[in-house]
């Protein structure tokens, strides 16, 4: 006879090439291809770079050389040089505000010089750019005014709208279900999961228990070597215990008692009542005298025959060893390779506890789950080691830790706002102190970042978007990080103003904002888009931080703009009439403040011109490639997903748990392969598409799922499938012991027929009884059946059962007969009451009673027959498939026993839905067949069984729409029969299928986003926005590098921290990348220099050293807080930090954008008011300097273009070479009508003869704006 697949391998077809391993990586010169391409980039770069470098840093220099001995020659060159920039000094290009007038550039030489034209030269775009700059500058200088000119009735304003947002958190909701946090409503898992849901039962709860023997070895018993889990002794030790947790736990819910019994998983219900416990004791039925009294032989005997009655469990179902055992399989040993149970060196005890989709009903199983986890935390044993989980384990273990990194988070925050309050006040004085420091500025500006938040989560609140644990615990610091870097760069420009004596608070704290404003709109604006753009994302969690992320941002900027400025007008006043901070109500005499700002000393006399030297530039350059490469070479390996004991405290039990189920367990969990309804099983062919029997088709879908379990390291399936279909034909042909039927043709239980004989022998043989409940025994199962009568329906669980006494008073009828039992029997007032034996002990003939009562007993228990179902004439092992349907629904209510093992209600009484046409006969709906995983480690196992799962799935679902034609099996074109997996942890993993398209769709839109932002900010200057855009991307580069090394791994949370560190490197960068675009320097290298000692400082003090509070979660109890928030919170300030202070201004100082001096007929006093100006702004080289270096003062004052005034101011200079003062006067006389017009005077010593006369040489020039010189020939023709 042919064997099947299902019984010799041989049979079976070849592997599909859908599950073969995964491709060989990219190798070359045996190492990773990545890499090797990413060094021989970074090197080739690196050379290229230097070479060229090299070369022009030598043309310079020869250029310098040439320059310097002109200039002892025709010292008058260098002094026309500086002439004439000077005469360029009022541009509609803003000069930042309060630029430092005491310190001296020391760019170095370079050939760009800046482009002068007139504003009607200007494209469109350039236009645009300088419109935007100007009139955003002049509208936040207005706006700044405005708020210090009334800081209550701003504050006032601001407050009551802040706090009517807030009110809505009243109305807010949180999400914690882990399924509506990590799988969006239409992500394949979910639908599958609801359908799987709706059409069977939730997957059940489970508690389930690790026990290792301590201090007992192996032993030999006969030619066998027991592991030492099988030592009697200990054996009835863990039975005590696990008869504990099942029959005596006790939990009290609304003051009722809940044990095991009340919520367990009953597959035999309501025959046999007992839980379902996956046990090795349960092959002793949990019964300590049948362990007693049997050999632990009984256990190998019960491991090969799962299915004989004394090796069923008391639920009246199996025992599954590798599910029961754990720690016999051997290194790469699977459990299709026949392993040894004996070697079992650890129980497993699983509780299967009901779920519901009600959640409500399952407040009995979570009170029993926790008097386990109670029972089990403090219980201990000298024999045992336990390892345990409940389902309820993990959510509680994450709320002890959220409340135990309570405290860590305060400190955290609190550090912060010390550093906050601390740095913002600037003085050297002790006297001062405590009227310069900044405690309720520093307070005002934290509590303005918590009312932030508040509002966003109110607004949500009213437009119900549902909150998350991870919002509250991240967006505060995302918020504080931006919001305290805006306070630092607002207190600096303050600070660093220049003041006239009749400028006003107002007006400064206006010129200020002016100053800034327009930065923090760019930054602000861009990291909310970012992150609202962000909300495309299809996970919820993801999806619910960027939208209330993106809100807090745009409030909190909204609240720095006016209750925050206000504040500080109102803190400026406070310090301005010498009061104290926070007790402003004393007052101090005044005491003259010598204000010190070390920071800012530090980047302008050391760090910036450091930075500026070529080779340390050049050197910046090349480092920063190597870094971005070798990033770029690590990316691709960051492990994916997020391991479970991450997730846990450092003491939680659950910890152990997880070691022991990766170490000692054998099994994974379940899976599911779920054919949807509409299959035809009534069609042969069809049938033959599902089963495994002989007759069956080689790639039907049991027998690929036997395949899969065969290369489990490749599949994830560890054991062939459950296989209803199979198990129902062979119930359908052994028809004499397993299918009956009444004379109506419904479904007889065995125990019915067994009751019908029983008492037919009471009849016969007239035994005596001593006692008991005869009546009970004989009916006590025929009230637990729902049994179907012709079209009659009748539950009998929702009956009352009658008492013993009235047992007789009931009218039953089935089919078309109804029988009246009181016929015969006596009235009830003379009814005999059952005697102790059991049976009416008071009648006049007890005989005869008893005979009427057996006959009505007879009647009352109808006569049971064989179904008798026809087979297959070509294979007595297949019923017609006319009769499939109809004698399903039999299969799947039939219990199982040593008569007919393969009934199907303990197996399968949830695996088939049974569906009924208008006519009420039976149709097979929806289907499962379940099988398991192997044991799943680690993430990456996790969603690799998911993917697997899936690609079996997807090939089975091709196999069964396949159709004939002209002889050959093609596809049919569309998906009539469709096979799903389902895994209760799917819904989880499903996201690491995608998480890289995720993650760059994400992050592409948010960069993109934050591009056109930034162009559109800063009035469409592509090349600045181009350069922040590069620096972004840079910083996520190498925050991936970081996360490889420090092995951070890739899941919701970390690409939360990336969207969050778009938002980080655009305050890196904006600022100072916006501070180089308005500089007025005349190189490159003097404008990066100009730019990062304006706004490094700030950077620097604001988001950099304010958010090293974040090195307090290093010591969080969580590894959630210690990797994903600690670690990459700090990496990403400490990357950002280098890439805003470092690599920008260098990149800035080679390619940053060429400034084009424009010429209007009216000056521009936006910036800088006062008129104030720099001559050392007018010196471009080395050569210049030493002809005019030494000592120098220089001052000109322009007036307002409404009044014709006039200024003066003298620049005095002694050279390197000769100690005598060279004197440079202007004169400026500025109308409405003409504009303004600048007369320079300059007295010095021809250089040439400053050896041998002293006789002072004079120039004097006279220039106009309408008309500056732009060559050497004009300049004379203005000299004459």
């Amino acid at each position: 006879m042919a064997c099947s697949c299902a019984d010799c391998h041989s049979s079976c077809p070849i592997i599909p090439d859908t599950w073969d391993a995964p491709g060989e990586p990219w190798i070359m010169f045996g190492y990773d291809g990545l890499a090797v391409a990413m060094a021989l980039t970074a090197i080739l770069f690196s050379i290229t770079f230097l070479v060229i470098f090299a070369y022009c840093h030598k043309r310079n220099k020869r250029y310098t050389a040439v320059m310097v001995e002109r200039s002892m020659r025709h010292p008058e060159e260098i002094r026309t040089a500086v002439g004439r920039r000077l005469a360029n000094l009022s541009v509609t290009q803003a000069q930042y505000a309060g630029e430092d007038e005491n310190s001296l550039l020391h760019g170095r030489p370079t050939t760009e010089m800046p482009e002068i034209v007139m504003h009607d030269e200007l494209s469109l775009s350039e236009r645009i750019t300088n419109w935007t700059q100007t009139t955003v500058d002049r509208l936040f200088t207005k706006w700044g005014t405005l708020c210090a000119c009334h800081p209550w009735k701003v504050m006032g304003i601001g407050l009551i709208v802040a706090i009517s947002q807030c009110v809505g958190i009243f109305f807010w909701q949180i999400t914690t279900d882990p399924v509506d946090l990590w799988a969006a409503p239409n992500s394949r898992s979910r639908i599958e999961k609801n359908y799987y849901d709706e059409n069977f039962e939730p997957f059940y709860r489970t508690a389930q228990i690790f026990i290792r023997p301590l201090g007992i070895d192996s032993f030999d018993l006969g030619n066998d070597t027991y592991g030492p889990v099988y030592n009697k002794t200990f054996l009835l030790e863990v039975l005590r215990l696990q008869n504990y947790l099942a029959n005596e736990l006790l939990a009290m819910v609304d003051e009722q008692e809940v044990r095991l019994f009340d919520i367990c998983n009953k597959p035999m219900a309501p025959d046999n009542e007992n839980c379902n416990i996956q046990s090795i004791l349960n092959f002793w039925q949990n019964d300590e005298g049948e362990l007693n009294g049997s050999s632990v032989e009984h256990a190998k005997h019960c491991m090969g025959n799962a299915f004989q009655e004394k090796c069923m469990g008391s639920y009246g179902g199996p025992v599954l060893p590798h599910v029961a055992l754990g720690g016999f399989l051997d290194d790469n040993e699977t459990l299709t390779d026949n392993p040894n149970y004996l070697k079992a060196d650890t129980l497993v005890i699983t509780f299967p506890i009901n779920n519901y989709f009600n959640k409500s009903l399952l407040k009995p199983a979570l009170a029993w789950e926790k008097a386990f986890n109670n029972f089990l935390i403090n219980y201990s044993h000298p024999m045992m080691d336990i390892a345990f989980r409940s389902e309820r384990s993990i959510e509680d273990e994450l709320l002890r830790m959220s409340k135990s990194d309570l405290p860590t988070v305060i400190i955290s925050y609190v550090i912060m706002f010390l550093y906050i309050a601390l740095a913002l006040g600037h003085t050297n004085q002790l006297t001062r102190l405590l009227i310069s420091t900044k405690v309720t500025l520093g307070l005002g500006g934290v509590l303005i970042v918590l009312v932030s938040v508040c509002a966003a989560v109110g607004f949500y609140g009213y437009v119900g978007v549902p909150c998350t644990m991870l919002i509250i615990e991240v967006i505060p610091f995302l918020v504080l990080a931006v919001g305290v870097d805006n306070i630092f760069i607002l207190v600096e420009a303050y600070a660093d103003l220049d003041r006239n004596e009749d400028d006003t608070r107002p007006q400064l704290i206006g010129r200020a904002v002016g100053a800034v404003g327009p930065s923090m709109l760019l930054s602000s604006i861009s990291q909310s888009c970012c992150f609202f753009l962000g909300a495309l994302s299809d996970m919820p969690a993801v999806q619910a931080f960027a939208m209330y992320a993106g809100m807090s941002l745009l409030i909190n900027f909204v609240l720095q703009m006016t209750l925050f400025v206000s504040l500080f007008s109102l803190d400026v006043m406070r310090e301005e009439d010498n009061r104290f901070d926070v007790c402003c109500c004393i007052r101090q005499n005044k005491v003259e403040d010598t204000e010190t700002r070390f920071l800012h000393k530090l980047f302008e006399t050391t760090y910036a011109p450091f930075l500026m030297k070529p080779w340390v530039r050049a050197v910046v350059i090349v480092v920063f490639m190597f870094w971005v490469c070798a990033s770029v070479a690590m990316v691709p390996h960051i492990e994916i997903g997020l391991e479970e004991e991450l997730s846990m405290p450092d003491d939680s039990y659950v910890l152990k748990y997880i070691e022991y189920l990766k170490k000692f367990g054998c099994v994974g969990p379940p899976v599911y392969f779920v054919l949807k309804d509409g299959y035809n099983f009534s069609d042969l062919d069809m049938q033959n598409k599902i089963c495994s029997h002989l007759g069956c088709n080689k790639d039907a879908l049991l027998i690929q799922l036997k395949l899969a379990s065969q290369i489990p390291n490749r599949t994830y399936i560890a054991v062939p499938s459950s296989a209803w279909i199979d198990d129902y034909f062979e119930w359908s042909v052994e028809d004499k012991n397993c299918c009956h039927k009444y004379e109506n043709g419904t479904f007889c239980p065995r125990e019915t027929e067994d009751q019908s004989e029983m008492i037919d022998e009471k009849g016969k043989e007239e035994p005596e009884y001593t006692g008991g409940k005869k009546y009970e025994d004989v009916y006590s199962n025929l009230y637990d059946y729902d049994y179907t009568y012709g079209d009659l329906d009748v539950n009998y669980d929702d009956v009352d059962k009658p008492k013993e006494e009235d047992i007789f008073n009931y009218e039953y009828s089935y089919g078309d007969e109804s029988v009246d039992y009181n016929s015969g029997i006596p009235a009830k007032g003379e009814r005999e009451v059952p005697g102790d034996d059991g049976w009416p002990s008071n009648s006049k003939d007890p005989s005869e009673t008893r005979k009427v009562h057996r006959k009505h007993l007879r009647e009352l228990t109808p006569t049971c027959q064989s179904c008798n179902i026809n087979t297959l004439p070509n294979n007595p092992f297949r019923p017609e498939p006319e009769v499939f349907n109809q004698y399903l629904p039999m299969f799947l209510k039939d219990n199982p026993d040593k008569r007919c093992p393969k009934a199907g209600h303990a197996a399968y009484g949830q695996s088939v839905k049974i569906n009924y046409d208008e006519s009420g006969n039976p149709i097979t709906g929806a289907s499962m067949f379940m099988t398991y995983h192997t044991v799943l480690r680690n993430s990456r196992q996790f969603y690799e069984a998911l993917r697997s799962a899936r690609a079996i799935a997807d090939n089975i679902t091709r196999t069964l729409n396949l159709v004939e034609k002209d002889g050959k099996l093609v596809p049919s074109g569309e998906t009539r029969y469709e096979v799903f997996p389902y895994s209760v942890f799917y819904v989880f993993f499903e996201q690491y299928l995608t998480i890289w398209e995720d993650m760059v769709r994400m992050l592409g839109i948010s960069v993109v986003a934050v591009f056109f932002i930034v162009l559109f900010m800063m009035g469409f200057d592509f090349a600045s926005s181009f350069i922040i855009l590069v620096m972004v991307v840079l910083i996520l580069t190498n925050m991936g590098g970081l996360m490889y090394l420090w092995n951070i791994s890739l899941n919701a949370i970390s690409l939360v921290n990336l969207i969050v560190a778009i938002g980080i490197s655009v305050e890196f960068c904006s600022h100072t990348t916006r501070a180089f675009a308005v500089s007025e320097a005349d190189t490159r290298i003097m404008r990066a220099q100009k730019a990062l000692v304006r706004m490094g400082p700030s950077v620097l003090s604001g988001i950099t050293l304010s958010d090293m509070g974040v090195v307090v979660l290093a010591f969080a109890n969580s590894k959630i807080f210690q990797v994903y928030y600690f670690r990459m919170y700090f990496g990403m300030v400490v990357i950002g930090a280098l890439h805003g202070l470092i690599l920008l201004p260098v990149l800035l100082s080679f390619v940053g954008p060429s400034r084009r001096v424009v010429r209007s007929n009216m000056p521009d006093r936006a910036a800088n008011p006062s008129g104030s100006v720099k001559l050392e702004d007018m010196i471009v080289d080395d050569q210049e300097r030493q002809c005019l270096t030494a000592t120098h003062t220089a001052t000109i004052n322009t007036a307002p273009p409404k009044s014709s005034t006039s200024g003066s101011g003298s620049y005095h200079s002694s050279t390197l070479d000769n100690p005598k003062k060279n004197t440079l006067t202007a004169s400026v006389k500025s109308s409405p009508r003409k504009g303004s017009r600048m007369s320079l005077n300059h007295n010095y010593d021809d250089m040439e003869d400053l050896n041998k006369k002293s006789t002072p040489s004079r120039h004097s020039y006279t220039l106009s704006r309408h008309s500056l010189a732009k060559t050497d020939e004009e300049l004379e023709k203005l000299e004459e």
